[in-house]
C-alpha cells in the first residue's frame, strides 16, 4: 500500500486517479459530492476509471457481483471517520489519533 500524504491542492486525487487507470481499481470516497468531484476531475483529463464509490454505495456494489479486491481510497482519514460514523450509528464520531504502517 502506498500513502500520498501531500498538501491540499498536491495532487493526490490526480495522482489516483491515474492509479485507477492503470491497475482498473475502483475509489472509494465518503460522499456523492466527492465521487462526482473525482469524475470531473479524470474526464478533464480524459482518463478512464471505475466507477468510483460512496459508502452509501459500498453494500450494493459489493453484493452479488465480482468484484477485484483491490481498491484505492481517496481522503482515507475522512473516509475512515465518515465510515465508523456510519457503521456505529453516529455514536463514535470523533477520533482522537489513527496510526498508520506500510504493508511489509
Amino acid at each position: 500500500m502506498k500513502i500520498y500524504n501531500l498538501r491540499r491542492g498536491g495532487g493526490k486525487t490526480i495522482r489516483l486517479i491515474c492509479i485507477s487507470e492503470y491497475t482498473n481499481a475502483p475509489i472509494l470516497c465518503v460522499d456523492q459530492a466527492h465521487k462526482n468531484f473525482i469524475k470531473r476531475e479524470a474526464q478533464g483529463l480524459d482518463i478512464k476509471i471505475p466507477e468510483p464509490i460512496t459508502i452509501s454505495e459500498m453494500e450494493n456494489a459489493t453484493r452479488g457481483t465480482h468484484i477485484a479486491p483491490d481498491y484505492i481510497v481517496d481522503e482515507a482519514l475522512s473516509y475512515l471517520q465518515a465510515l465508523i460514523e456510519r457503521l456505529s450509528g453516529g455514536r463514535l464520531s470523533n477520533p482522537l489519533a489513527v496510526s498508520f504502517s506500510e504493508k511489509e
